[in-house]
C-alpha cells in the first residue's frame, strides 16, 4: 500500500508540481493552511515560508510532530491550528 501511494504522490507532483503550486494556478485562489510534521529540515521550512510571504492565500505551520500525519497524531493541536483558519 505504502509503494502505491508514492508511486501516486510522484505521478501527481510530476504532472502537477508541489500542491502550493497546483493550487496557484487556480482562479480564483483558495484559503490555504498547509499543516505539516515532515520533514525537519531547515529549506522545507524556509520554502514554505517563503511562497507564504510570495502568495497571501497560503500558509504553513510546521507542528511538533514525528510523523507525516500530524492529524493523527496530534489531533489536538491540528484542531486548534485550524479552527480560526476555517472561522
Amino acid at each position: 500500500m505504502w509503494s502505491r501511494a508514492a508511486r501516486a504522490v510522484t505521478a501527481d507532483y510530476a504532472q502537477h508540481g508541489s500542491p502550493p503550486r497546483a493550487a496557484a494556478e487556480l482562479d480564483p485562489k483558495p484559503d490555504m493552511l498547509r499543516l505539516f510534521s515532515q520533514p525537519r529540515i531547515a529549506w522545507f521550512l524556509t520554502g514554505q515560508q517563503e511562497f507564504s510571504a510570495a502568495n497571501p492565500w497560503f500558509s504553513a505551520k510546521r507542528m511538533d510532530g514525528v510523523t507525516h500525519f500530524p492529524a493523527l497524531e496530534i489531533p489536538d493541536a491540528t484542531a486548534a491550528e485550524i479552527d480560526p483558519f476555517a472561522g
